[in-house]
């Protein structure tokens, strides 16, 4: 997964999940560059809070608190998050017939998430 394609999930996940708006920081790329780090690499903004949002997809602390989210919001369903070896991790409800997977585990708590809120809305 590419840096890109995990700064949108990380603003999905903040979005849809926690219901929190999001945006990269205005000047991020301006100070990107002068550091010398990637463009895509700036982090985005909570704009209520005007923190970084967290990298869910990336760090496992951050991934947890979606974890704790699916398990506070979905109390009728049992939790698994399963590592396959080399083919990566899983993570299921009871409530879904699907398991989502992901070379990483946040990456596949993200997912799981995700199709959590697609599911219930």
């Amino acid at each position: 997964m590419t840096t890109e394609e995990r700064m949108v999930l990380d603003a999905e996940v903040h979005r849809k999940v926690f219901g929190r708006e999001c945006r990269p920081l205005k000047w991020g790329p301006w100070f990107a560059a002068r550091a010398g780090q990637p463009i895509l690499d700036v982090p985005q903004r909570d704009l209520e809070t005007r923190e970084s949002i967290p990298r869910y997809s990336a760090d496992i602390a951050a991934a947890w608190r979606v974890v704790e989210w699916l398990v506070a919001n979905t109390p009728d369903q049992d939790f698994h998050l399963e590592h396959l070896g080399e083919s990566g991790w899983s993570v299921g409800t009871c409530g879904r017939e699907e398991w989502v997977t992901a070379d990483t585990a946040p990456v596949a708590i993200c997912r799981a998430a995700l199709a959590a809120v697609t599911q219930e809305g």
